[in-house]
């Protein structure tokens, strides 16, 4: 428990982000400064930088005082309007016939994908999007799109 109270405080939050005042930044006149060669987040990371720990996330911690304004409004817009999770419990029918099908497409084609060298990526998507709904993805989608419908009136009562 103390160290767990440790890195959600301030001090280990700093710690566990940014390293060693004086040794990995410094704080001139309030503005949060890094120390060459620890400007480089592979050498923080090589002396312990970064080592984030999700149980100890600061509100506004290290990790969010350290990245840039886009970055912070984008969670902000995140956090402010959310989409609900379209989760289905029960298992569409065509799935216990075809998912080891299905499954192997997409990892078929997300190899494709990050392995192209200069290939076209949406002419990729095209072929793998038909090949997927041909081969029982249309079938998949409207099975759990009635599973969704019905779970989610079901919730409504």
């Amino acid at each position: 428990m103390k160290v767990l109270d440790f890195l959600i405080s301030e001090d280990g939050d700093r710690l566990t982000w940014a390293g060693v005042e004086g040794q990995q930044y410094t704080r001139k006149d309030g503005k949060f400064e890094w120390i060459k060669p620890f400007d480089d987040a592979v050498q923080l990371r090589n002396v312990g930088g970064f080592a984030y720990n999700g149980i100890s996330q600061r509100l506004d911690g290290m990790e969010i005082q350290l990245m840039n304004e886009q970055t912070r409004k984008a969670i902000e817009l995140s956090v402010n309007s959310p989409i609900p999770d379209a989760y289905i419990f029960g298992v569409p029918e065509i799935e216990k016939e075809k998912k080891k099908v299905l499954d192997d497409l997409e990892i078929e084609f997300r190899t494709a994908a990050i392995v192209s060298k200069g290939g076209n990526l949406d002419k990729m998507y095209d072929d793998f999007k038909k090949k997927y709904l041909a081969e029982g993805g249309s079938l998949w989608i409207e099975q759990a799109t009635a599973i969704y419908n019905k779970e989610q009136t079901e919730l409504k009562k």
